[in-house]
């Protein structure tokens, strides 16, 4: 366990619960399961993506300022290889299924 004791901002997870609930309200309504216009989807969409970036720079800066870059990149090329390979194939068969 560590020594040190955190406190939590409530306007974080305030935020964090906004994000959260848009991401549930986005999937149901792109799922057919609530029927909204189609701006409730677009303003979802619009919101809880920033608001999801804008969080995790936030939350991130203190990592960053502390890191070992090089023990990063080697951690994220775990990551991002697997990612592009099936990025690749995604988009691949996507478009051979389109054009049948």
């Amino acid at each position: 366990m560590s020594d040190r004791t955190t406190v939590r901002d409530p306007f974080f997870d305030i935020v964090k619960f906004v994000a959260m609930f848009l991401v549930v309200v986005h999937h149901c309504v792109s799922r057919g399961v609530i029927a909204c216009p189609p701006y409730v989807k677009n303003f979802t969409v619009g919101m809880n993506m920033p608001l999801f970036f804008i969080l995790s720079g936030y939350f991130s800066r203190r990592m960053i300022a502390t890191c070992d870059w090089r023990k990063l990149f080697a951690h994220l090329k775990g990551y991002l290889l697997p990612l592009a390979v099936l990025s690749f194939v995604t988009i691949a068969g996507s478009s051979v299924v389109k054009h049948r």
